[in-house]
């Protein structure tokens, strides 16, 4: 059975974002919590990621356990990071339409808040580079302790017009980690042969949680 993660609703502009994940909003959320990798197979890696959704924007909180911070640090974060994947990042894939789930954005973001966003059309088999998810990134870390947290806020109109309370979007969360071995992990494992996140089959569920 897939994984289901909720968002839970707040008033527009009322999270603040920082880094350390401290905004009270957050503490009335689930974690999605995983450790294997895409194969399905447990790592002892943890990760985390927690949802809140307004009418304006989609927060998403990262809290990474064993990272080592395998990441070119002296590169720009103010541009998009090209391959960003070929570093320590984290990836969610959201489909906007649940009934057209290989047409996906992928927001990739790293512990120094680099980021790189594609827009995908799977059947299609396009990538484009251009498309901007309108993400704020902050991120802290504590490499005494191997941790990092990434939080951000995504305010790009089609992700946007998804928030509908209640919607159900297939969603894939993902992180590579380390350069030997380099760790593929997935909280909805595709169970490929070889590591391949893009999957939209394998996609597990965001449900935005209408406000009690």
């Amino acid at each position: 059975m897939s994984p289901v993660a909720h968002a839970s609703p707040v008033a527009a502009g009322s999270v603040s974002v920082n880094g350390r994940g401290d905004d009270p909003a957050w503490s009335r959320t689930r974690a999605a919590t995983w450790e294997s990798d895409y194969a399905g197979r447990p790592t002892g890696i943890v990760t985390r990621a927690r949802f809140l959704y307004s009418p304006r924007a989609l927060y998403v909180l990262w809290e990474l356990e064993s990272t080592r911070f395998h990441v070119d640090a002296s590169r720009p974060r103010d541009v998009p990071r090209a391959h960003l994947y070929e570093e320590d990042c984290v990836e969610l894939f959201l489909a906007p339409d649940p009934v057209r789930p290989w047409r996906y954005y992928e927001m990739e973001q790293g512990p120094f808040g680099h980021f790189w966003d594609l827009d995908i059309d799977k059947r299609e088999g396009t990538s484009d580079a251009t498309w901007s998810s309108g993400a704020r990134i902050a991120t802290t870390r504590d490499a005494a302790n191997h941790t990092a947290t990434i939080e951000s806020v995504f305010t790009a109109p089609g992700v946007v017009a998804a928030l509908a309370p209640g919607a159900r979007l297939p969603m894939g969360l993902y992180r590579m980690e380390g350069r030997d071995p380099r760790r593929y992990l997935a909280w909805s494992p595709p169970r490929t042969p070889k590591p391949s996140f893009h999957e939209p089959e394998a996609f597990g569920t965001l449900v935005l949680d209408p406000a009690e």
